[in-house]
């Protein structure tokens, strides 16, 4: 089996190998730097292959590097399956699937949208996005392929903009929750942390409008991408704003430990995203004890009643504010009751999911 892409913001493939290297061997190839970075990973070798774990082979590298160590992998390893994460990727998606369709190897071919297909998704660029599922379907890319949804709604969606194809309709892979949590210290200013790209899909410019409304003195840390030059100045503008009740920091791409601890050291996570697939950086926050303050526009529903954090539609800004009010004005017991409701949501999860028997059905069938 092989995935296509695994940037730090899109971790299911991580999961998902860790998950089956028991039972499946498994090559990823995938990019040696995260979406917009000139440079390549620190831990990483660049153009070569490195163990994962035992059964797990990973590639890293450049476009062209992986498109060209796809096809000796396809001719030499003979995957059963060929598992690609992404839609509208050149080397991690129509690369691999024009290779597949004209030579004509023989292998099962899954394909994970990753919420591309979504309509708030589909806004961008539509007419270049749609253009290219037209051409796909009139080349015959997608014959044969199969699909993955993680939700009945992604699957519609794929059913809408690809047409009648088959479906596998298998949860995402998040990671391990914690045991249990540590004693924290509370202080009086609240720490913020958004994690995700900066860009308009994800509404980050929204998180200023909320703090300005909430009144309240905190630290705001923004880790993730600038993809986009004029809506991180956007957001720049909307920083300097608040500047006065608001210290915000944009980090960028953080590593992996370095991730971790912002956000396991936070007092919640901010996220009023247009729409999440999936969305690994809210389940994370859950999974390290973090309650978090998200748009309605994700899975993750009723948090307020599991005392894991709050969701409202974007266009309530006001109720974004009084949670976060209501948080900074929370003595210790009852933000630590908020961590372990966070943390127990996140358990509750996983428990329910069944991923081991869900994904080895995936990658079993023929």
């Amino acid at each position: 089996m092989g995935t296509a892409s695994c940037s730090r913001e899109n971790r299911t493939p991580r999961h998902l190998a860790a998950l089956l290297a028991g039972s499946l061997s498994i090559r990823v190839l995938t990019s040696d730097r995260d979406l917009g970075d000139s440079a390549p990973f620190n831990s990483v070798r660049s153009g070569s292959w490195q163990e994962l774990t035992s059964g797990v082979g990973v590639f890293y590298g450049r476009g062209i590097q992986r498109g060209l160590e796809f096809v000796r992998s396809l001719r030499g390893w003979r995957p059963a399956v060929v598992y690609l994460n992404s839609m509208f990727s050149f080397w991690g998606t129509i690369w691999p699937l024009l290779w597949l369709r004209f030579c004509r190897r023989e292998c099962r071919v899954v394909l994970a949208p990753r919420g591309m297909l979504k309509s708030s998704a589909m806004a961008f660029r539509r007419t270049k996005k749609s253009a290219f599922i037209l051409l796909a379907r009139m080349c015959g890319l997608f014959r044969g392929v199969e699909f993955h949804a993680t939700s009945a709604e992604e699957a519609a969606e794929i059913r809408k903009e690809i047409g009648d194809v088959r479906i596998h309709l298998v949860a995402n892979v998040p990671q391990t929750p914690l045991r249990s949590l540590e004693d924290r210290e509370f202080t009086g200013r609240l720490r913020l942390v958004a994690v995700g790209r900066v860009h308009p899909i994800k509404n980050t410019h929204l998180i200023f409008e909320m703090l300005s409304h909430a009144g309240v003195a905190c630290d705001l840390f923004i880790v993730g991408p600038e993809e986009d030059a004029v809506y991180s100045e956007v957001c720049r503008q909307a920083a300097r704003a608040v500047q006065g009740l608001v210290s915000t920091v944009f980090c960028g791409t953080l590593s992996g430990g370095e991730l971790e601890q912002m956000v396991g050291g936070a007092d919640l996570m901010i996220s009023p995203t247009s729409g999440e697939n999936f969305g690994h950086a809210i389940f994370e926050a859950l999974a390290s004890g973090t309650p978090v303050l998200i748009s309605d526009r994700t899975i993750w529903r009723d948090l307020a009643a599991s005392n894991a954090g709050w969701e409202f539609a974007t266009d309530r800004i006001q109720d974004f504010a009084g949670a976060i009010r209501s948080l900074s004005e929370m003595g210790p017991s009852a933000r630590q009751t908020l961590r372990q409701g966070a943390l127990n949501f996140a358990n509750s999860y996983v428990a329910k999911a069944g991923y081991v028997e869900a994904y080895g059905e995936l990658f079993g069938k023929s």
